[in-house]
């Protein structure tokens, strides 16, 4: 009994072991089933939607029917697909395709519920949408179906919007606008002219339409940028959101010679951007306004590198408000930039920071030099670009004609060989004139020393222009005789208590108060009366052509030393009648200076009297006249012939040296008298070759045996060589 309940309960566990397995077997083919009808239906789906992918704009309709098959629907100008998935229905797509004259001219795709579409095939609908300009996408959440593909943040070619063309989710991207999207949050950022494939720079966030470089505004930083056809970029349209640029050569052909940058934010947006760098010249436009003005507000602390560096469009800047800080290039190659005001609460210049401005006029800082305390470089062309004060004259424009300084103290050499300017004006706050100051403004023909000033040292040695001073009550200490080098100083009105000597300085008239003074102005010229013996000390107008007037105050009169040297703006001069002395150095460095008639009363020219006149083609010397002084035409490079009287009988040394383009001399009398005249021979002052080697002609008298070259004057009293 025992055995059989023992085989009875194998049995019935057997047959739960076989039941059990059946079920599990059966289960198992169940899933094999499902998982190969969902791996069908997939592979379905993927050949459709490949299919798709793989047509091309102009195909004919007959290549779409023999490549896809049967449509869902037909008209007279489209075919519909569908590409339904029962077991889930979330990855349904529809396709339609639009024909014209047989063709393919647009594929519109209407997707649902896009998050949900395989990453595979959304890469698809993205590749094709790059490659083909006229393919849309609809879902149901956000309006472009590739708003999630790169999860960088970066546009991957995007350049058309969805636009909707019939009801019911239909979406065409045509070439109408650009919307410009964050991929990841399907984020609007911009709005741009739609472009033609050819013409567009793929980067990021910036495009190239003909010759321009659109920068939109969810960019913020652009260093490199990789120009792919040979076309010059001219314009660059800017977003205020851009933080930090740097555009070179690479970008601008150097053929170009005029950038416009337009920017859309203002002055303050514009003064915050790191690093702006272009190579070429530009105008720039703040908020659609051309800038030819900057007058900076509270929110501007700093002018910061290159800010307005090649700004041609720049006239006038006032610096004012909390600005504090001008760095270096700030406002260099602004050639048009004709006057700046900076004010006093700035505390830093840094190099260069007017390096090139070409045309600046007046200049008003609030110190000398790089810093307020005068630590860094302490002289004035330090803005300019120079190393030292030794080059002053290579850079500071040489259009600056007027200086006025707000604050600060005076270091030695401060505005050394500062040869150009004209007037100086000297803050209250300075203490000193240090030595060497001023040394070497050749032109300078005004110095304000204001009260305040204790000390005068050595500081106008090579101020040739200077006529006159005064001296504040406030001065203590005069030392090493800072009057003795300014040679055309010829007045000096003394305030202070300090005793200034005849012996101790060039000038004529040394007085308390301006109503002493001597110096009269009429008509730009400037003249001194010693008693009644008139003096003229020179010319302060802006004509280029002038006559020297006949009298002064009914009298006659004499032309100073210096006079008229370094006056860059004179290209002629008539001397009246009555002038009967040119002193020395009257016209030198009148690089200007073209023609100059002397009058036949004329008894003395001085010594350089026209040294450096690098323009003076030609001259005729009056009689009266018997020596030339050493040095007179010293470096006259385009003088191309003279014509010296009888009277002259001594020509000194180095009269002629550089003169190279002397070839001809015209003598107002024979070959024989002519041997007799006097030339020195060279030595420090120079050599005369130039006139022993230039060759000679004769004036005519008469008919005669005389064989050499003869010539005389036509009847427009012109040289005329005849023979």
């Amino acid at each position: 009994m025992e055995n059989l309940e023992q085989n009875g309960n194998k049995k019935q566990i057997l047959s739960k072991i076989f039941k059990y397995t059946i079920t599990a077997i059966v289960f198992i083919i169940i899933i094999i089933c499902i998982v190969a009808e969902y791996r069908k239906d997939s592979q379905k789906d993927d050949s459709l939607t490949e299919k798709i992918f793989d047509l091309e704009l102009g195909e004919t309709y007959e290549h779409v029917i023999s490549r896809i098959g049967k449509p869902y629907a037909e008209s007279n100008d489209a075919i519909e697909y569908f590409r339904e998935n029962t077991r889930n229905p979330e990855k349904t797509i529809y396709f339609r395709i639009l024909f014209t004259d047989g063709k393919i001219t647009e594929i519109l795709c209407d997707t649902q519920y896009d998050t949900s579409i395989s990453e595979k095939d959304t890469k698809k609908i993205m590749n094709y949408t790059v490659q083909q300009p006229y393919i849309a996408f609809d879902n149901n959440s956000c309006e472009i179906i590739y708003s999630s593909v790169y999860r960088d943040m970066s546009f991957y070619k995007g350049r058309a919007i969805a636009e909707s063309t019939v009801e019911d989710r239909e979406y065409s991207l045509k070439p109408v606008e650009v919307k410009w999207y964050d991929l990841w949050g399907c984020e609007y950022i911009e709005n741009a002219s739609v472009l033609e494939e050819d013409n567009i720079f793929y980067g990021t966030n910036c495009y190239v339409e003909k010759n321009s470089l659109n920068i939109l505004k969810n960019n913020y930083h652009l260093e490199s940028y990789d120009v792919q056809n040979s076309q010059p970029i001219y314009n660059f349209n800017i977003s205020s959101n851009l933080t930090n640029i740097t555009l070179d050569n690479q970008y601008i052909k150097d053929s170009t010679q005029d950038i416009i940058i337009n920017y859309e934010g203002s002055l303050t947006d514009w003064c915050n951007i790191e690093y702006k760098t272009i190579s070429n010249l530009y105008d720039l436009y703040l908020q659609g306004e051309l800038l030819r003005e900057i007058s900076t507000t509270d929110g501007i602390n700093t002018i910061k590198d290159n800010a307005f560096a090649n700004c041609k469009s720049l006239t006038r800047i006032n610096i004012n408000g909390n600005t504090s800080v001008i760095n270096q290039n700030a406002f260099k190659n602004c050639i048009n930039l004709s006057q700046a005001n900076l004010k006093s609460n700035i505390s830093l210049i840094e190099k260069s920071a007017f390096e090139g401005c070409i045309s600046l006029k007046a200049l008003t800082l609030p110190f000398v030099g790089e810093t307020y305390d005068g630590s860094g470089n302490s002289f004035f062309s330090h803005i300019f670009g120079a190393e030292n004060y030794a080059h002053s004259d290579d850079y500071v424009p040489r259009s600056l004609e007027k200086i006025a300084i707000l604050g600060g103290q005076l270091s030695p050499y401060a505005f050394a060989n500062c040869t150009n300017v004209l007037q100086i004006y000297l803050p209250n706050t300075a203490d000193t004139i240090p030595e060497y100051s001023f040394a070497g403004c050749k032109r300078l023909r005004y110095i304000d020393i204001p009260e305040g000033v204790n000390t005068i040292d050595n500081a106008f040695g090579g101020c040739y222009s200077l006529i006159s001073l005064t001296i504040p009550s406030s001065v203590t200490k005069i030392l090493n005789k800072p009057f003795l080098l300014p040679i055309k100083l010829i007045e000096i009105v003394n305030k202070s208590a300090s005793n200034i000597r005849i012996s101790d300085t060039r000038a004529k008239n040394i007085c308390t108060d301006t109503d002493d003074s001597k110096i009269i102005k009429s008509n730009d010229f400037v003249f001194y009366n010693d008693e009644n013996n008139y003096i003229c000390m020179g010319y302060e107008g802006t004509e280029e052509n002038i006559v020297m007037p006949e009298y002064i105050d009914g009298q006659s009169y004499k032309i100073y030393k210096y006079a008229f040297a370094y006056n860059n703006i004179i290209k002629s001069i008539i001397l009246s009648d009555n002038i009967s002395k040119i002193g020395d150095n009257s016209f030198e460095g009148c690089t200007q200076l073209q023609k100059i008639k002397l009058n036949d009363n004329l008894q003395y020219i001085g010594f350089s009297a026209f040294e450096n006149c690098s323009a003076l083609t030609s001259l005729k010397i009056p009689q009266n006249i018997s020596s030339l002084e050493s040095r007179t035409f010293y470096n006259c490079l385009s003088l191309e012939y003279i014509i010296i009287p009888t009277s002259l009988t001594v020509i000194y040394n180095g009269v002629f040296t550089n003169c190279n383009n002397l070839k001809k001399i015209f003598y107002e009398n024979n070959a024989e008298n002519f041997k007799k005249i006097y030339i020195a021979p060279s030595d420090f002052s120079g050599t005369n070759e130039q006139f022993i080697n230039a060759t000679k002609y004769y004036y005519y008298l008469s008919e005669s045996d005389i064989t050499e070259d003869l010539w005389k004057y036509n009847d427009n009293g012109e040289v005329q060589i005849i023979s």
